[in-house]
């Protein structure tokens, strides 16, 4: 409901609400396809996951689908790096995202959000408010051993 309304703010005045056509979103699924495109893109590209996802509802599980295709765009074009990895943890309470590549720190544009801007996106803007208008908490930076990192943690409402 917070997702419809925030799409609702962005759309023109006066335009009708069923006059924007919007792509079915993907899910969780569609992650191991965003690493395959990295691959091909010629980096070496991981995915982690820890628990079930079953239960994660359409709305976060969009959310984490966007933030990892924000992220791995912007370690492809931006980061200068080799390698890039993705973690995700299913819990009962929370979904913890994290992409971490081993470039120069630059993969997401800087805390500004004028990185790159991949399926509508923007850049790290739009990937806190994503997280935020869940609840969440977002963090993106240098990376613990160099690269950059891009965290957050969603909660799954129970």
């Amino acid at each position: 409901a917070d997702l419809r309304a925030l799409i609702g703010v962005l759309r023109d005045p006066g335009e009708e609400p069923g006059a924007m056509e919007l792509a079915p979103g993907r899910g969780l699924d569609g992650v191991g396809d965003l690493v395959e495109g990295v691959r091909a893109a010629g980096l070496q590209a991981g995915v982690e996951t820890e628990g079930d996802p079953a239960g994660v509802p359409a709305p976060v599980a969009l959310a984490v689908y966007r933030i990892v295709q924000e992220s791995l765009t912007n370690a492809v074009r931006h980061s200068g790096g080799t390698r890039v990895d993705v973690r995700l943890r299913y819990g009962s309470d929370a979904v913890r995202v994290e992409i971490a590549d081993d470039g120069t720190g630059a993969g997401a544009g800087g805390e500004d959000g004028a990185g790159a801007r991949a399926g509508g996106g923007h850049g790290v803007a739009g990937m806190r408010e994503r997280v935020s208008v869940l609840g969440g908490e977002f963090a993106s930076g240098p990376g613990e051993h160099g690269g950059h990192t891009v965290r957050a943690v969603i909660p799954v409402p129970s």
